[in-house]
């Protein structure tokens, strides 16, 4: 194969776009989430096979819809259901397939043309985290500092150029990760408005935007909530792992058998030897 992405990096961008099929059967065709990720997806494959085409117009020929339906005639919504439904299956079917193909022929030595690092280098940096935080600077360099250690990329918003772009664009801009790690912290405090003394600390709204953002973008098995304090958990996230972020470094081993589940290669007699 003549693409020129790394196999790791190929294997992580064609999981990600796997990984959010199945939050995706409670939309519709028409809906923004599903055209978003089938835009990233035939991009995704795009990159990967590039300067082959053939995998990507295969792809854009799975219906989602029927023509019939965009055209005006009344499609009963059972019938709609199916032919997306059917159209996801085909998707992840073909994803499945591609990355099957590159496990089995693509060498694991291939680089990136523009590096002239070792492809060792290359795949452990192709991992990257992205790191949602709140106000309490200790955590966020305590939880940077041990991902760094492991060698992974950490993303965090503000040492990013903003480039006069707003918060959301800088978001999406740094949002091709494979993993995000969001610090709950007691920043806040809110009650609700029927009982108002019943205050309680809670994460700032940024962190709790941020947190469902990352779920519908990666998927809640790539994301990890770190919880500092008895503080207030967001009630409808359920299903996300919260590790409560102990001053023992307890949550360290905790976090790592969650990277090593998701895929990320983490080496835990680093943290042991320390």
């Amino acid at each position: 194969m003549s693409s020129k992405v790394p196999k790791s990096k190929a294997l992580e961008i064609l999981r990600k776009r796997l990984s959010r099929i199945s939050l995706l059967t409670y939309q519709s065709a028409d809906s923004l989430e599903f055209k978003r990720w089938h835009k990233d997806t035939v991009h995704a494959i795009g990159k990967v096979f590039f300067p082959s085409m053939e995998e990507r117009e295969e792809f854009e020929k799975i219906q989602f819809d029927d023509a019939a339906y965009i055209f005006g005639d009344d499609l009963d919504s059972q019938e709609q259901r199916k032919i997306f439904l059917r159209g996801l299956s085909e998707a992840k079917f073909m994803l499945n397939s591609l990355i099957e193909r590159i496990n089995d022929f693509w060498p694991q030595n291939q680089e990136l043309s523009t590096l002239d690092r070792s492809s060792k280098e290359v795949d452990r940096r192709s991992i990257s985290i992205f790191v949602v935080h709140g106000h309490d600077k200790e955590a966020k360099e305590t939880v940077a500092r041990f991902l760094q250690k492991h060698q992974l990329n950490v993303i965090i918003l503000h040492e990013r150029a903003s480039k006069g772009r707003t918060i959301i664009e800088k978001i999406e801009e740094n949002d091709d990760v494979g993993y995000a790690v969001v610090l709950l912290t007691p920043d806040d405090i809110g009650a609700p408005s029927d009982q108002p003394k019943n205050l309680r600390s809670r994460a700032r709204q940024n962190v709790i935007f941020e947190f469902g953002y990352f779920i519908s973008k990666l998927g809640r098995e790539n994301v990890c909530a770190l919880v500092v304090d008895d503080i207030e958990k967001p009630s409808d996230y359920d299903g996300v792992v919260y590790i409560r972020m102990d001053k023992a470094d307890g949550w360290k081993l905790e976090l790592m058998r969650e990277l090593k589940s998701a895929g990320i290669d983490i080496d835990a007699n680093k943290e042991l030897d320390a």
